[in-house]
């Protein structure tokens, strides 16, 4: 699928459990219908105004700020958006020391999910390294109509933490969004699982029992008679050493939706 451009292949590859959310990115934008602009129209002002990212204060919000709308027309990186208002060093820190980076569209880890109304929905996402200035983990939610019109949707934090390289598995009304790979000091034991309603754009947490993957990202899901399939991907341990690492997810695990509980696959 990442190096898929005719409209007809990535049909032929997405009918065959291809994600569309590997396509590059310019071939992505014109699949779901937003194309990619050459110019930023917005003023200083609006920048400033919506130069950082904030989370929502209702689940959801629609988050209308001009700045945002922009970069998701143009698809520049955090520093192109802050370089054409001159704002680089801007983008290093805030007044408290900490990083303040330039919100963008342009991201790893994002999901994208197509609906049977023709709708396309991306989830969250990161923009660059840890070690980048504009290095930021969203937590919000994109709503394209197939069209080139789209919204934006913010969550609290405490609703919908950061949350990258999930996947994203359609059981209509619902997503489900399963894993991630996070900031460190977010990272648990337990496989987190959040699902998204595609009619009203909320998200809710969802408790499961069981015995889980782990800390999961990077993997594939697969639904199969009622039971999220989730196979691949990478885990985050802590040695006995107290050091961090990441290993290959060892072996499939399946949600059965019903129950909301995690089991082994049947050999």
């Amino acid at each position: 699928m990442s190096k898929a451009s005719h409209r007809d292949i990535i049909e032929a590859l997405y009918a065959r459990g291809g994600d569309l959310g590997e396509l590059e990115a310019k071939v992505r934008r014109d699949f779901i219908g937003i194309g990619t602009a050459e110019t930023l129209p917005v003023s200083r002002e609006e920048f400033r105004a919506g130069r950082s990212r904030r989370f929502g204060t209702a689940n959801p919000e629609h988050m209308r700020v001009p700045f945002w709308n922009a970069m998701v027309r143009c698809g520049w990186p955090a520093y192109f958006g802050a370089k054409h208002f001159g704002d680089e060093e801007c983008s290093v820190c805030c007044l408290d020391g900490k990083r303040d980076p330039v919100w963008c569209h342009d991201r790893f880890g994002m999901s994208l999910t197509r609906l049977p109304d023709g709708r396309f929905i991306q989830i969250a996402g990161e923009h660059e390294d840890h070690y980048d200035p504009d290095f930021c983990i969203y937590n919000d939610v994109f709503i394209h109509d197939g069209k080139g019109g789209f919204e934006i949707l913010g969550y609290p934090e405490d609703v919908f933490p950061p949350t990258d390289f999930h996947s994203a598995t359609l059981v209509a009304p619902w997503i489900y969004i399963i894993g991630n790979l996070g900031y460190l000091d977010h990272r648990g034991r337990e496989t987190p699982v959040f699902r998204l309603h595609t009619e009203t754009g909320g998200i809710e947490r969802v408790a499961t029992r069981g015995t889980s993957p782990g800390w999961i990202h990077r993997h594939r899901a697969t639904l199969v008679n009622g039971r999220i399939r989730v196979s691949g991907g990478k885990l985050f341990t802590t040695t006995a050493d107290g050091n961090s690492d990441l290993v290959d997810n060892p072996a499939p695990g399946e949600l059965d939706l019903a129950t909301l509980t995690w089991q082994p696959c049947a050999p």
